[in-house]
């Protein structure tokens, strides 16, 4: 994984003329998008990339969600790749070099850069596609966090958010997702509802029962009404 991250740029960076317009094409054609979304364990990064691509299954699209953890324990930067498309996508040609959106579940995360880890995340969110939204679980303005990333930022206070509705900061996924979805081109609030309320595990389990699906819509939906651009 090192060296090929080594070898990243220089690859890219040979072959970007015949690459770029290649992929730019393909991902016209299938519709294929990414929101790539950063966190720390135990802030249910996992599970908030697979309620996003269950929102991107309710509308019909074709999803993968890749999760990664570098390290075996809570507080570790965690990462989840979330692609949707229109159409099938063949795995060898879905090359993504920068997130259409991308999601911060920590402020101090924009400025994270690792090499033990092999994670930089201002690398990341400067790369990321400058149309595209970047949405910041934090207390201040857009404003002050537009030097971090090239796209759109966008803010919002999830840990206050999680703790009145969920009674604990650390639920912060759930409310970040509602702002998100506030901005979002490709998912609806109503689509993350019907994915809260049908969401099963890999181990076959429901994680929302009855009551905490209600208080998690509500914390959703505190999230996109509270969304500051």
């Amino acid at each position: 994984m090192n060296t090929y991250m080594a070898m990243w740029d220089k690859v890219v960076g040979a072959h970007s003329g015949q690459y770029g317009l290649y992929f730019q094409n393909y991902k016209t054609k299938t519709g294929l998008r990414e929101i790539t979304m950063i966190g720390r364990a135990g802030e249910g990064v996992w599970m908030a990339g697979e309620l996003l691509g269950a929102a991107a299954s309710v509308r019909g699209k074709y999803t993968k969600v890749i999760f990664t953890m570098p390290g075996e324990r809570r507080n570790t930067p965690t990462r989840s790749f979330v692609r949707f498309s229109d159409s099938p996508v063949n795995f060898p040609v879905s090359y993504i070099h920068s997130a259409d959106d991308m999601i911060i579940l920590e402020e101090e995360l924009l400025t994270l850069s690792s090499p033990v880890l092999d994670l930089d995340v201002s690398t990341m969110t400067k790369r990321m596609e400058p149309g595209g939204f970047c949405v910041v679980n934090s207390q201040k303005s857009p404003a002050e966090l537009e030097r971090y990333v090239s796209g759109k930022p966008v803010c919002v206070d999830g840990s206050a958010i999680s703790n009145e509705y969920l009674g604990s900061p650390f639920f912060v996924n759930i409310p970040v997702i509602g702002a998100y979805l506030s901005v979002s081109k490709d998912l609806k609030i109503e689509d993350m509802e019907s994915a809260i309320k049908e969401f099963i595990n890999p181990r076959g389990h429901r994680v929302f029962d009855q009551a905490k699906s209600k208080q998690s819509i509500k914390a959703l939906r505190a999230g996109y009404e509270s969304v500051r651009r």
